[in-house]
């Protein structure tokens, strides 16, 4: 596929030929568009699969791959070697460290660090769900996750929490609140810490030095 002009692609990087990169904006509710005055840019040797959706301002980094009909948001930035699949979203400006795997959703803002891996999904708060969804004023903080942090299938982190390097949310978890490092965060904001947990998962080489 030949990228289009406002697409600054590495002549070592693949797109599918139904990719969609470079998408000129993003309607917004009342008629308005989110639009990016930065170039879409995809690194070297990044391969953009089929169905998949990169909008305008995004960057993909070095030998990172999209794939399975996964969608990247404008201004969204991926670091070199992330892995986004199984239809995983990761929304406006969301900023995606390096070799992270991402296949859940990702919202707008939201920061995951180096050698993450995201199955849930990241949330940002709503305090006033009375506010206009597009409205200037509107955007809530959204989670910050540090290096090496695991979020399972189906587990929820809402709001402006930061999880520390090496956290580990078991699947199914509600996140609202912090969670250290090498703590296990369960059911609803339960968090130990990983020594005191009753399972194998406290023998985990993910937790050692």
């Amino acid at each position: 596929m030949t990228p289009p002009e406002d697409v600054l692609c590495d002549v070592t990087a693949h797109i599918a030929e139904t990719a969609l990169v470079g998408g000129c904006y993003r309607p917004l509710l009342g008629g308005r568009r989110y639009h990016s005055a930065e170039k879409t840019v995809v690194g070297p040797g990044a391969w953009i699969g089929e169905g998949v959706h990169v909008g305008r301002g995004a960057r993909i980094g070095p030998g990172s791959i999209l794939h399975g009909d996964s969608w990247v948001e404008c201004d969204a930035q991926l670091g070199s070697g992330v892995l986004v699949t199984y239809r995983a979203f990761i929304d406006l400006e969301a900023q995606i460290g390096d070799d992270s795997v991402i296949g859940g959703f990702v919202c707008e803002r939201a920061v995951v660090g180096q050698g993450c891996r995201v199955f849930g999904v990241l949330a940002h708060g709503q305090r006033d769900p009375l506010l206009g969804w597009d409205d200037d004023g509107s955007q809530e903080a959204s989670p910050v996750l540090q290096d090496q942090v695991f979020v399972g299938w189906g587990a929820k982190v809402i709001g402006p929490v930061v999880l520390e390097s090496r956290a580990y949310i078991r699947a199914g978890a509600i996140v609202t609140r912090p969670v250290p490092s090498r703590h296990i965060a369960y059911v609803v904001n339960e968090i130990e810490p990983y020594d005191r947990w009753p399972g194998l998962l406290k023998n985990s080489p993910f937790f050692q030095h």
